[in-house]
């Protein structure tokens, strides 16, 4: 059972967003991009109808399912193109970081 409030490394995430238009309606981009940046390193994209992490569960409403494997602050970013509908959302989250997969500091007593 997770704690509430902590994600840890190796737990399987779900990040969802709906895309509206101009007028409030439910709309659905040319295309859809999730991009997801770790705390170090390169920021990696996936695309609605070509990566299997990314996926459509009704008009507008999408969703990208990955699993953050390090500690830290981890940012997203939904990004999508269309007549009318480009769009761009983005936030972050913080991953606990874990002696058993970051590593212990330097300075940290082990009992």
């Amino acid at each position: 059972m997770q704690e509430p409030g902590k994600i840890w490394p190796g737990t399987s995430l779900r990040r969802t967003v709906t895309f509206y238009d101009e007028n409030g309606d439910l709309v659905d981009p040319d295309t859809v991009t999730f991009r997801l940046r770790p705390p170090c390193g390169p920021a990696t994209s996936y695309v609605y109808d070509t990566d299997p992490e990314v996926g459509r569960s009704g008009v507008g409403a999408y969703y990208a399912d990955f699993i953050p494997d390090k500690g830290g602050r981890w940012h997203w970013r939904w990004i999508t193109t269309g007549a009318g509908t480009t769009i761009a959302k983005e936030g972050n989250f913080v991953v606990q970081r874990s002696p058993f997969v970051d590593g212990v500091e330097t300075g940290y007593a082990l009992p």
